[in-house]
């Protein structure tokens, strides 16, 4: 990326960046022509189509993840045609810019992620020396697409350079509905079962809560030891969403604590954060095996839903003084407690019913 002025180029930032592709006795940075031959012949050859190999090529880090997959597919085949292809990487044999990187005379950023195997971290050093006083830093990453992987990494850099300071991001903070889960008594049933089998359990077990999160509208955060973190748009759906996730989970064996809680969060990357993700855990840590607690705030937002709750219970949150579940004594607002849902099939006031569905 060149920035310019009305003088001209003002300044220049490189990433990921080749100076010269083929290796010799000057230039040890680059490939071997087998090597180079090989590598255009490979792409070239499966060019557009999905495949792991293009991902773990361009982002390792996405490898798996299949509708990255099928968008870099889909932008290969947009950016240049297979029969347009192979011409364009053969002519990467005759690139060569060793003499124009030292005759460059303005400010220059040279950005490389260390682990990038596509254009391995030694290039970046390679320019960065041949330009008089870049600017070389080395990222953490492994990915070469830069909107890939730590890309607020490589935009603070790029900000830090243009404009002398990094203004910092201003957090998203978005009303959700927090579900936590985990599996009670995991740890004496992982050694009853063995380590191979307790492993085929849980990923069972991460099918069915995708599935769920999948027919319920939920959004999987992260994992959180034996359980997972999702969020949902509203607490009808999360709270269906749960009860499924019970049941499918009492018919492989396991019993799953669910605490489910609505706040206001921090949006932060892939991540949630706030004094209601520290609720919501704090309620599902109360839940007895198979149960499904829930704030009243929560209760009180599903009101004619359909879905019944057994009798609620006020209790002090530790390190939550004035927050959903502590004491209605205190000197805050009358705080709401956690309740247990209730199903219409069972006798107990900790199971959890809907009488309508989603």
């Amino acid at each position: 990326m060149a920035v310019g002025s009305r003088t001209g180029t003002a300044r220049i930032i490189l990433y990921g960046t080749l100076t010269y592709y083929r290796a010799d006795a000057q230039y040890r940075a680059g490939v071997g022509d087998g090597t180079g031959a090989a590598f255009v012949e490979a792409v070239s050859r499966g060019w557009g189509m999905p495949s792991d190999w293009a991902v773990q090529m361009w982002a390792p880090s996405m490898v798996g993840d299949e509708p990255f997959t099928q968008w870099l597919a889909k932008y290969a085949r947009q950016s240049v045609s297979r029969g347009a292809i192979l011409p364009l990487l053969s002519a990467f044999y005759a690139y060569d810019l060793v003499d124009v990187f030292p005759a460059v005379r303005v400010p220059t950023l040279v950005l490389q992620r260390r682990d990038d195997g596509l254009v391995p971290v030694r290039h970046g050093r390679q320019i960065a020396s041949q330009i008089p006083d870049a600017r070389f830093v080395e990222l953490e990453g492994v990915d070469h697409l830069p909107f890939v992987g730590d890309a607020e990494a490589v935009l603070n850099e790029m900000q830090d350079f243009l404009v002398g300071s990094r203004t910092p991001i201003p957090r998203q903070r978005r009303l959700v509905t927090l579900v936590f889960t985990n599996i009670a008594d995991s740890r004496p049933k992982a050694v009853d079962l063995g380590d191979d089998v307790w492993r085929e359990v849980l990923a069972a077990h991460d099918r069915d809560v995708r599935i769920h999160l999948t027919r319920f509208g939920g959004e999987e955060v992260k994992h959180l030891g034996n359980g997972v973190l999702a969020v949902f748009d509203g607490p009808a759906r999360a709270i269906r969403c749960a009860l499924g996730i019970v049941d499918a989970s009492e018919q492989k064996g396991l019993s799953v604590r669910v605490g489910v809680h609505t706040g206001e969060c921090e949006m932060v990357e892939a991540d949630v954060r706030g004094i209601a993700v520290q609720v919501g855990a704090r309620i599902a840590e109360l839940a007895a095996p198979g149960q499904i607690l829930v704030s009243s705030t929560v209760r009180d937002l599903v009101a004619g839903s359909g879905i019944r709750f057994g009798e609620g219970r006020d209790v002090e949150l530790a390190g939550m003084p004035g927050t959903p579940g502590s004491s209605r004594s205190s000197a805050t607002a009358p705080a709401p407690t956690p309740s247990a849902a209730r199903r219409s099939n069972r006798p107990t006031s900790s199971a959890a019913s809907s009488t309508s569905s989603t």
